[in-house]
């Protein structure tokens, strides 16, 4: 399986997970984000939501000590931090994936 699938399902597993411990049975986070233009620059993102909340930091920290996420770095040759954006005035978490080789 190449790497943006494999990218994609680990970040499905790992939202399936999150709902049924949230208790949601509905949410988009995590979202794997790997653009042509990422690629390119040889990273990728995960989406955590934005929010006025602890929710998308806690989600961010969540994906970061999740297993098959850290398995998922390591066959890929790659590292992640979790990463603060705005998005006008409000804050949100991803985690920040950068390619090794």
């Amino acid at each position: 399986m190449n790497v943006k699938k494999q990218f994609q399902k680990t970040t499905s597993e790992i939202r399936n997970d999150w709902r049924e411990l949230r208790g949601t049975p509905r949410g988009e986070y995590p979202k794997a984000m790997m653009t042509s233009q990422q690629e390119a620059k040889n990273t990728a993102t995960v989406n955590c939501g934005r929010d006025w909340t602890s929710f998308s930091g806690d989600l961010a920290d969540y994906v970061l000590k999740d297993e098959r996420f850290q398995k998922f770095l390591s066959d890929a040759g790659a590292e992640a931090n979790k990463e603060l954006f705005w998005h006008g005035s409000v804050p949100g978490y991803q985690v920040r994936i950068s390619f090794l080789r």
